[in-house]
């Protein structure tokens, strides 16, 4: 019997994000079953492709845990029919989890879609400024960009079609704190209205940015946004490099921003810090996956699809993460 006596199910496993999963897991003391597409010892093959691979590997299974940026949602739909609990933090296009919500008729499992640190930690404590700040009327969200950190080349490319998408990007400024200091953040991905749910939103205005961690990378693409250079930057810049599995992932500062104002004049701010963007990514999955499976248990009727804001508060899970490594400041 593992320490947390739970069994965690974790998809594409042989990906860089999932490797990573898969570490923090088995050092919370769950124990792990990798899953991936290719044969190779110690992974249950899973192919999405062909959904019954989950179905037959879903037995004495928890949790399972989706990196895969897989618009079908196919391990969704497979969970939510089965009778499973599942935590997605890969960060699929916002319309698609929403839509999956829309679609989700009768059965009897429970799927957290829009969970890691962005979105997911960051949603949370959104959610809570906007409840501690009603009248805002404009949210802003700012997450790190660093090329030096641990990433997957399906991470890297989303970044990439996010800041090539225009070839000018407005930006605004977020003051971190220590050690960053204060950023311009590109906006990007205005589609996503920052992952969050309508219902916490209401009709404010969504702006969200991204920053680099490295100093001359951000004055390059300050550069190339001031030029209208940015759009041609080469899908290459961002995906060399990426997709090998880390013997351990990086531990680079980062910190996300999320910030409340009204008429321009921001109300309220708070940064989040950790280190590694893989590993905090990881970490909150944990906490998320834990939060879902008391849920479960607490309230066995409760199925269907949700968002973080949707089943939890910052005052229930902050602890969580701050134990994982998490410091949220307020700014």
């Amino acid at each position: 019997m593992t320490r947390s006596g739970r069994t965690v199910l974790v998809l594409g496993a042989q990906g860089v994000l999932g490797s990573v999963l898969a570490g923090v897991f088995t050092e919370e003391g769950w124990a792990v079953l990798r899953a991936g597409r290719r044969p190779e010892a110690g992974v249950r093959l899973v192919d999405l492709d062909r959904p019954e691979t989950l179905h037959e590997t879903l037995d004495g299974v928890d949790l399972v845990a989706n990196p895969i940026p897989d618009e079908r949602l196919i391990a969704e739909r497979v969970v939510l029919e089965r009778g499973s609990s599942l935590v997605n933090m890969s960060a699929v296009p916002a319309a698609r989890g929403w839509q999956l919500k829309r679609e989700t008729g009768p059965g009897s499992g429970l799927v957290l879609i829009h969970a890691g640190v962005v979105p997911g930690v960051t949603s949370l404590v959104a959610a809570d400024l906007l409840r501690r700040h009603p009248d805002a009327d404009e949210l802003e969200l700012a997450f790190t960009l660093s090329a030096g950190g641990t990433s997957g080349r399906g991470g890297a490319g989303l970044i990439h079609r996010y800041l090539t998408d225009a070839r000018h990007h407005p930006t605004f400024r977020a003051d971190l704190g220590p050690p960053l200091g204060t950023r311009t953040c590109f906006e990007v991905g205005a589609e996503e209205r920052g992952w969050l749910s309508e219902d916490v939103l209401g009709e404010r205005e969504v702006r969200l940015g991204v920053y680099f961690r490295e100093r001359a990378l951000q004055g390059l693409f300050r550069s190339l946004n001031a030029l209208r250079l940015i759009a041609g930057t080469p899908r290459v810049t961002f995906v060399a490099g990426r997709g090998r599995v880390p013997a351990e992932a990086t531990r680079e500062p980062i910190c996300e921003w999320v910030g409340v104002k009204r008429g321009g004049q921001r109300l309220a701010a708070r940064a989040i810090h950790g280190h590694g963007d893989y590993r905090m990514t990881a970490a909150s999955t944990v906490a998320f996956g834990q939060a879902l499976l008391e849920v479960r248990s607490a309230e066995p009727s409760q199925t269907g699809v949700f968002a973080p804001e949707e089943l939890f508060t910052l005052v229930q899970l902050q602890p969580a993460f701050e134990r994982r490594g998490f410091q949220i400041a307020e700014r």
